[in-house]
């Protein structure tokens, strides 16, 4: 999905130089990329599907259950990467109603098949994750069709699924930024399950948990906002339009901050309050309290750091881009 990324910041660049044809160019070798990326990435994690569920933290009693729905979901992972990767250039091309729209079709599917896929068919967590598997299967059909239809700016042609080595490496380069901070943020999950299995046991990561989802659903906004100007801020960098640029980059700062300040507000005079709507447990409610202020500490400079390496991922600063 990465290479989406990358790709969608070249695309609106050079629409934005009114260049479609190297767009569609673009675009293609995304759409290689990212069968081939979804292919690779299915095969490694089916052949070490036990190391990796151990490392992220489980244990024998959810080893087997755990194995069975992670492969499921690996088998439609090319679906998942695809249709999230090409769903970015329905926003770059300026529809971003539609884009919403697509990532709101999985969702909704998904919270239709679960229960009754789980409950209705008794198939446990192996219905789960076909829920999910055929969710991500029509949203990414739902994605892929929009690209052959009359409204669609760009279009998807074979000549254009080619690999060019220049394209590549430009694509990657500006997704590169993305890519090591998710690793780098995997790596870090797996560190500290490790390290608060044995030293705090299941309340210390049930009270980690708490605070991932308090930051995630504090960062989910902010994302949001890079995400949409990136598109933007690339096509307005095409047309040299560098007034605008700054203009939406300011504003987004700005908007950014005053949302992580507010949420820090929060975090800093009322984590107990944030955590018992997750857990009222009186243990795990002082461990997670705790936790949270010192780990969400610098949540009112988020902003700058998101937008920052979304401006930067937008334009050719992609070497910027990854240090985010």
């Amino acid at each position: 999905m990465r290479q989406g990324t990358g790709a969608t910041a070249l695309t609106s660049i050079r629409l934005g130089e009114k260049n479609k044809a190297e767009a569609e160019r673009v675009m293609g070798n995304a759409f290689t990329l990212l069968i081939l990326v979804s292919i690779v990435f299915t095969v490694l994690c089916l052949i070490f599907l036990d190391s990796v569920l151990t490392a992220f933290g489980a244990n024998r009693e959810i080893l087997d259950p755990a194995a069975d729905y992670t492969r499921i979901i690996l088998f439609a992972s090319i679906f998942m990467i695809i249709g999230s990767g090409m769903n970015n250039f329905i926003r770059a091309e300026g529809n971003p109603k539609k884009s919403m729209f697509t990532l709101l079709i999985g969702s909704i599917l998904n919270v239709i098949l679960a229960p009754v896929f789980i409950f209705g068919f008794d198939w446990g967590m192996e219905g789960a994750a076909l829920a999910t598997a055929i969710s991500q299967l029509i949203s990414a059909l739902w994605v892929m069709s929009h690209f052959f239809t009359e409204k669609s700016v760009l279009k998807i042609r074979i000549k254009n699924m080619q690999l060019s080595g220049v394209l590549v490496r430009r694509i990657l380069a500006l997704g590169v930024g993305s890519f090591i901070t998710q690793m780098a943020t995997s790596v870090l999950m797996i560190a500290m399950n490790n390290v608060l299995l044995s030293h705090g046991g299941s309340t210390a990561i049930a009270g980690m948990n708490v605070v991932n989802a308090v930051q995630t659903f504090i960062m989910l906004p902010i994302w949001g906002i890079s995400l949409g100007i990136q598109p933007i801020i690339g096509y307005n960098f095409g047309a040299k339009n560098y007034e605008r640029v700054k203009s939406i980059l300011v504003s987004a700062m700005v908007f950014s901050t005053v949302i992580a300040t507010v949420a820090s507000l929060f975090i800093y005079f009322v984590p107990e309050g944030l955590v018992a709507v997750f857990n009222q447990s009186e243990e795990l409610v002082r461990f997670g309290s705790h936790a949270m202020v010192i780990f969400l500490l610098f949540t009112p400079l988020i902003g700058f750091q998101i937008i920052g390496a979304g401006f930067f991922q937008a334009t050719p600063g992609e070497h910027h881009a990854m240090f985010q």
